[in-house]
């Protein structure tokens, strides 16, 4: 096999750069066997359910305040634009049972 061909079967596996390969065989039957470098293998549900789950954690430990004021400026900064979302946002107003912003015109 040339290398030409091995880059077409990998662009046929959805494989971008050969260097996101850790090991590629020639199976018996002619196709192509390989496993992906750690860090290319692409993401599973289940690991982004529990990234979202740690954010969420995250997110809510900010919103209660946990972390005092002028702790860190990047904590501020996240809390501000937090707080500024918050303020923009249709539902958190609904459940503020309170608009501070008009709604348009084809809702009222």
């Amino acid at each position: 096999m040339t290398v030409d061909q091995l880059e077409m079967n990998l662009r046929q596996k959805n494989i971008k750069k050969i260097s996101d390969v850790k090991w590629a065989t020639l199976e018996m039957n002619g196709q192509m066997g390989y496993m992906l470098k750690e860090e290319a293998q692409p993401v599973t549900k289940a690991e982004f359910q529990q990234l979202m789950s740690n954010v969420q954690q995250i997110l809510n430990e900010l919103q209660t305040n946990s972390i005092p004021y002028g702790q860190n400026q990047q904590t501020n900064s996240i809390r501000n634009q937090m707080q500024t979302n918050n303020q923009d946002d249709l539902f958190s107003e609904v459940k503020q049972q309170g608009h501070k912003n008009t709604p348009p015109e084809h809702l009222q």
